[in-house]
């Protein structure tokens, strides 16, 4: 940095005609006010308070006396400068005037719109684009320009400009071009008031004062959106990267960030009230003060003898053009404030004469809270004796704890310069000491002991008796904080679950990769996010603080929708509520929810049994589960059910009291969480040993539905793990009620077992018990009752055989068919079944295997309920069918609308494949009052044999489904509520188990019947024997005479001797062929023809049978070979006869074969092949 001959510093400034060397206010210009005829108003120098914000309303005080020529200030803006809605109708305009007026600053407001002297140019709803071309109207600023010719422009629009919603970007190319949209046209104003500036109207104009614009709380997003372009706009031409806004052009003016919307905006959430105009008077003020400063450079005490614009106490005096201290004592003075600066942040000083000497340097007064003798802030100095920078408290004017020091290592002359810089970050106020321009030491306050101020003063501080060099000149620069945090690049999911998502990124700094910034805005919508609507994405809360530059961060975003895609994007801000441009946008879909399989417990039965683990008091009473003594809090919990994510119960009783709890809890050690539900809140307790530590609460959320538990009601928690902690849902009747975590993890999805915990009394007890695990192929197949009975041969065992399939981690797998066959002895297996008939319905309260469904009873549906979602989007009825043959099935739903309106699912999904969206969109159901059949031609779906998931997702809350059909016959149209649940498979249940009976055969001995699951799947789950004794009946056997009544009597009372049954008439039906024989009587056989199956006649003599012989044995052969059935009747004293059937009767044909020459005592009759000829 050059020097000037008096060790000023030199400045470069853009504006033609600013001093270089020395430029300061004394340096008065000539009276144009008086010369134009506008008024001039003059301020006395001694100022007698200081640091107070003057409101809006305040009275003006003419000033007699001014050694400083007027600032011409051009107010342009609309109602909010015009001063709606504040007391006296003038709004910042007199708060601005009288603190100008009370520091000394000669200015004159200009312009054709309001009373002296509050001039300006402003008009109550109007728009940028209305002061300029080409859209000007009466607005136009150009005339104002050309007659006023201010030096100052302070423009606040763009209020009313934000009712159109097309805000943002300013410009796609750092403002070489402007956009169509509402901060283009801001800034366009900006760049034609800037033509005054530049030369190209004429250059008197030294700055523009452009605004963040004051919060308007009906559009609050919309004023955000529009402050940030405002934010990069004024970056941009500081940066020197828009070619029409050249550096130097703009001071920006944070109306927005100090103002507490909570007290200072108006009712009508637009305007100020009278404490928000004071609040923009004051932001104005600092404006035009860092105008001044930019304008008149360094103090000069050789120039200011009489120390003006200081507030110093009377030992400071300017000798020999240098500012000392004449206490006559090395200790440290009291501190001198500089009036003409309020929140610098780059300070500098020029060393005096003794700076080679003395023990001291001059002591930077920083961030002070007044610019008095007994102000209170910051001091900064070196012992130069050691080298030592020393950072101290100031309290009241005088120096107290030492907070850090830093080494130092120049050594000083006279006419060196020492500046400090302050920064703030997340991790303190950073104090950065230069000498020369070269950096010498770094001092940071992380204890930040001092407290910030409103307005933030500075001085210095001086010791007397040569204990400190004299200063020759002082410089202050407010230099506001308007540089944003740097921009996340690296957004993205490192992990992802069905209900989260795990994000990384690399921490940006402060001011762009300097310092740590101060906290994060991470956003997520369903809808893609882009800078126009990043605001109005959800929040989310419990991000990390902002780590230092470069180090990687993440963060789990929880309680999100399964298999959803959600966009991302984040934004750091700092200490000042700078914003970062928006972070690369991450773009994830959320898994879906494993299929959970609900292993139930209705609890009818005697006693709990060796699934339970329960502590004495707990037991089964009338299907439910009661705590008839255990005053303890142990918890009962199942012991079947490993890996569980989900949990959920109904209770009954009849209430009050302590309330019950559902539970997840570590196999291993007895750790976990219990959930209770209240009307007043969610509570998550720990579980410790296997019982409830009431008085440990893990976590707590107001209960959305804030409805006392009611018996009937159904209670459900679902559990996941996303790598940090266990997020837990909390359902009542399938509305979600609130999203919880605990810190610890549960388990690896083995170990988390499911119970409850009941309060003693029976106050509450449980109807019904699920515990929800992931759905898994089985692994094995185990005989849980049944084996080694025994029964009568002919009898039914008297319990069924019971297998239990399991999966890998040993749950009960429900839905699983079993295969149950007798492979030694005699019997047969039998299941409650029916015939299938290439139908499978499926009642649709049966879906519970989602949260989200909750089963109202109707007794208009079919089995006196339906099932209903209870989200607002996207619900999901899920179920498990047994496909029993393969083949193309139609879905058919039994469904009625919500409520007129709504009428329509979303979508199918079979066995998590592709979604199915009926008609591209959704499956609309008519809209009817009563339950209707509906499909839809793209509902057909090709199914093995097997198990399938089928899952509808339902695109209104409540739609009501009532039973689903899956039908091979394609032409089949439902009726009615359709038919009975299909059955015919003995099917493993919630439990995993199956049953048969088993009905032994007719022969005594050891029966052996097989259980194995048949499908391919599951071909190497071993099977499993179930061992039974058939013991030999007890009881005879016993007939019915049924002679008479079916006409078996024939002619005679005696003489019958053989039998046989013949089918002869070709109706299926068995007929009767009876030889007679009585010696020295004459009997014929009898042939007696059924005639229904039960009753025959007698067609002796019709088939020619009438054998007169002493007929014995009789057998029925086909002696022809065609066909048909012939007689071979076995006579004794008399020749056999054969009788050939030839299609009507009998012929007698023993002679011709040669019968007739045997005769002898035949008895008994048998044919046989002897020849093997057929």
């Amino acid at each position: 940095m050059q020097s000037s001959s008096c060790g000023v510093p030199a400045r470069a400034s853009a504006d033609q005609g600013w001093r270089t060397d020395f430029p300061l206010l004394a340096q008065r210009r000539s009276l144009r006010g008086v010369l134009t005829g506008k008024r001039v108003f003059f301020a006395l120098v001694l100022v007698l308070a200081f640091g107070v914000p003057v409101a809006s309303g305040a009275a003006v005080t003419e000033p007699q006396t001014s050694a400083d020529t007027g600032l011409d200030i051009l107010l342009v803006g609309n109602s909010i400068t015009l001063g709606k809605k504040s007391s006296d109708g003038l709004g910042f305009r007199d708060g601005l005037y009288n603190l100008l007026q009370t520091w000394g600053i000669s200015f004159d407001f200009v312009g054709d719109t309001g009373d002296p002297p509050y001039e300006g140019w402003f008009f109550s709803g109007a728009k940028a684009p209305e002061f300029y071309p080409p859209e000007a109207d009466e607005k136009d600023i150009t005339p104002e320009m050309n007659a006023y010719h201010p030096e100052l422009v302070l423009i606040h629009l763009g209020t009313n400009d934000i009712t159109d919603p097309d805000i943002v970007p300013y410009s796609e190319d750092n403002g070489a071009s402007l956009t169509d949209q509402v901060s283009g046209k801001l800034v366009g104003l900006w760049e034609y008031v800037d033509k005054w500036h530049t030369g190209e109207q004429d250059n008197n104009t030294r700055r523009i004062l452009v605004c963040k614009i004051f919060p308007r709380l009906d559009l609050l997003s919309r004023t955000w959106k529009l402050n940030r372009e405002i934010l990069r706009a004024y970056h941009d031409s500081e940066n020197g990267t828009d070619p029409r806004l050249p550096p130097g052009s703009l001071i920006l003016v944070d109306q927005y960030s100090g103002v507490d919307q909570s007290t200072m905006v108006d009712a009508d959430s637009i305007h100020p009230n009278d404490a928000g105009y004071g609040e923009m008077a004051n932001s104005y003020f600092d404006g035009v003060l860092e105008f001044l400063q930019q304008k008149n450079g360094a103090y000069v005490f050789a120039e200011h003898e009489d120390l003006a614009h200081w507030e110093a106490p009377a030992d400071y005096a300017v000798q020999d053009s240098e500012l000392i201290c004449q206490s006559g004592s090395d200790a440290w003075a009291a501190p001198a404030g500089y009036l003409w600066s309020r929140d610098p942040r780059s300070l500098a000083l020029g060393l005096g004469s003794g700076a080679e000497d003395a023990p001291y340097t001059p002591a930077f007064a920083l961030l002070l809270d007044t610019t008095s003798a007994a102000a209170s802030g910051y001091a900064l100095y070196r012992e130069n004796d050691t080298k030592t920078w020393v950072l101290q408290c100031l309290e009241s004017g005088i120096l107290g704890a030492e907070i850090i020091t830093a080494a130092g290592a120049a050594d000083f002359h006279p006419g060196d310069t020492v500046a400090v810089s302050i920064r703030t970050d997340a991790d303190g106020r950073w104090f950065t000491v230069r000498v020369n321009g070269v950096e010498e030491a770094t001092l940071v306050d992380s204890t930040l002991l001092p407290p910030l101020h409103r307005h933030g003063y500075a001085g210095l501080l001086l010791r007397g008796a040569s204990g400190t060099p004299g200063v020759r000149w002082y410089d202050s620069h407010m230099s506001p904080d308007f540089d944003p945090p740097g921009t996340v690049n690296d957004l993205q999911a490192t992990q992802t679950g069905p209900h989260h998502v795990r994000l990384s990124w690399t921490a940006p700094g402060d001011d762009d990769n300097w310092g740590r910034a101060m906290r994060y805005d991470l956003r997520y919508s369903e809808s893609p996010i882009d800078v126009h609507n990043f605001f109005e994405a959800a929040r989310v809360e419990d991000v990390p603080e902002p780590g230092t530059p470069g180090s990687i961060q993440e963060v789990v975003v929880s309680g999100l929708k399964p298999n959803t895609t959600y966009h991302f994007a984040i934004r750091a801000f700092d200490e000042t509520d700078n914003l970062a441009e928006i972070s690369n946008v991450v773009t994830v879909t959320t898994q879906r929810e494993p299929p959970l399989v609900y292993l139930a417990d209705d609890f009818e039965r005697s006693e709990l049994g060796p699934d339970w683990h329960a502590p004495g008091g707990y037991g089964l009473s009338d299907g439910r589960l009661t705590n008839s003594g255990a005053s303890t809090n142990e918890v009962a919990y199942t012991a079947i059910a490993t890996g569980v994510q989900g949990v959920r119960a109904a209770f009954e009783g009849p209430g009050g009291g302590d309330l019950p709890c559902l539970v997840l809890v570590r196999a291993d050690n007895g750790e976990g969480v219990a959930v209770r539900y209240s009307a007043s809140s969610v509570t998550v307790y720990a579980v410790a040993n296997w019982e409830v530590d009431f008085g440990h609460t893990l976590d707590q959320s107001p209960a959305a539905d804030a409805t006392d538990l009611q018996p009937g009601d159904v209670l459900a928690v679902g559990a996941s793990w996303n790598g940090e902690t266990t997020d837990l849902r909390v359902y009542l009747n399938g509305n979600v009620e609130a999203t919880l975590s605990d810190s610890a993890w549960l388990g690896d999805g083995t170990q988390v077992q499911a119970g409850l915990w009941l309060p003693d009394g029976d106050t509450w007890q449980a109807e019904y018990f699920q515990a929800g695990v992931e759905q898994k192929n089985p692994a094995s197949l185990e005989v849980i009752s049944g084996d080694n009975q025994e029964a009568e041969a002919g009898q039914s065992l008297p319990d069924p055989l019971v297998t239990r399939a399991r999966d890998e981690v040993g749950n009960p797998v429900p839905g699983v068919e079993v295969d149950y066959r007798v492979v030694q002895g005699t019997g047969g297996v039998t299941s409650d079944s029916l015939s299938f008939d290439g139908k499978i319905w499926i009642e649709a309260e049966h879906a519970g295997l989602t949260y989200e469904v909750q089963v109202v009873q109707d007794e208009t549906a079919s089995g006196g309920a339906y099932a209903a979602t209870t989200w607002d989007r996207h619900g999901e009825f899920r179920f498990f069918v047994q496909v029993p043959e393969e083949g193309t099935y139609k879905l058919w739903a039994r469904a009625r609308g919500v409520d007129g309106v709504s009428d329509s699912f979303l979508a199918v999904v079979v066995d998590r494949a592709d979604t199915v969206y009926p008609d591209g969109s959704r499956w609309s159901i008519d809209i009817t009052s009563d339950y209707e059949w509906q499909t839809d031609e793209d509902l057909v779906f090709d199914l093995s044999r097997g198990a399938h998931t089928l899952e509808i997702l339902c695109r209104e809350k409540g739609t009501r489904l009532d039973k689903i059909l899956l039908t091979s016959d394609l032409g089949y149209t439902p009726g009615e509520a359709g038919g009975p649940e299909w059955d015919d498979f003995v099917v493993t249940d919630r439990q995993g188990q199956a049953r048969a009976w088993l009905t032994l055969g007719s022969e005594p001995g050891e029966v052996r019947t097989r259980a194995v699951l048949p499908w391919t799947d599951y071909a190497g789950v071993d099977s499993v024997e179930f061992v039974s004794t058939a013991t030999p009946s007890t009881e005879g056997t016993s007939f019915t005479d049924v002679t008479e009544v079916t006409g078996t009597a024939g002619r005679e009372t005696h003489g019958g001797h053989g039998i046989a049954f013949v089918n002869v008439a070709g109706d299926t039906l068995p007929d009767l062929y009876v030889t007679n024989a009585v010696r020295d009587e004459e009997l014929d056989d009898l042939f007696l023809e059924n005639q229904n199956g039960s009753s025959f006649q007698d067609k002796t003599s019709t088939y020619g049978l009438q054998d007169p012989g002493l007929s014995h044995g009789i057998v029925a052969a086909d002696v022809d070979n065609d066909g048909d059935l012939d007689y071979f009747n076995g006579n004794t004293d008399t020749p056999n006869r054969l009788y050939i059937w030839d299609g009507s009767t009998f012929v007698d044909q023993s002679s011709d074969r040669g019968i007739d020459q045997v005769n002898g005592g035949t008895r008994g009759v048998v044919a046989f092949d002897a020849d093997g000829d057929g």
